[in-house]
């Protein structure tokens, strides 16, 4: 069975890293990276090409609605 990557982007710390901890305790999931707003999340996405991005949706820079858009538009 192959894992399903993920990408989280939030701006908080502990969200990221509770997102992360609870991502990896599943053996099904692996958490590819983590990102502190949009725009960094967009650069990560093309660098990692994850299965699946957990978005935030009041960040800074680039809150996670721009962020869905851009996703999408790509």
């Amino acid at each position: 069975m192959d894992t399903i990557n993920v990408l989280v982007i939030d701006d908080s710390v502990v969200v990221r890293r509770f997102l992360s901890e609870l991502i990896s305790a599943d053996p099904e999931l692996a958490c590819a990276d983590i990102a502190p707003n949009g725009r960094i999340g967009l650069t990560k996405i093309e660098q990692i090409r994850p299965d699946l991005v957990i978005l935030d949706v009041e960040m800074p820079e680039m809150d996670g609605l721009q962020s869905l858009v851009e996703i999408r538009r790509r």
